[in-house]
């Protein structure tokens, strides 16, 4: 596959954008990739969502800890330790979010193994 996107890719080099390659995987790594791409690809790293992202909310942050506190989602409701502690055990991938605490666990634990 790797050779067919290098072939593809030298045929219109001014063409940006012509593939895009996501997962946790890294494909220099497998068996199979041979080919670099060097010079042809450029990686891009998705973090997580952020709280303020899934509730659809401005990022307050960086600004509310510099006032002295910790504002959670849209409404200046203040976190505690309980609310943080929850949020963290159910992360921020997407594929996540509404999961059970169980489903949730056995996808992390599957996630690390694969990584």
């Amino acid at each position: 596959m790797i050779g067919e996107i290098k072939c593809r890719v030298d045929e219109d080099p001014e063409e940006k954008g012509q593939y895009i390659i996501t997962g946790s995987a890294d494909y220099r790594k497998l068996p199979q990739a041979n080919e670099p791409l060097a010079g042809r690809v450029n990686f891009v790293r998705v973090r997580t969502f952020a709280e303020a992202e899934l509730r659809g909310c401005p990022p307050v942050l960086l600004e509310s800890l510099f006032m002295g506190k910790i504002l959670y989602g849209c409404k200046d409701d203040e976190c505690n330790k309980r609310l943080i502690v929850a949020l963290a055990e159910k992360g921020g991938f997407p594929a996540v979010q509404q999961m059970n605490a169980g489903d949730r666990a056995r996808w992390f634990r599957s996630y690390l193994q694969q990584v």
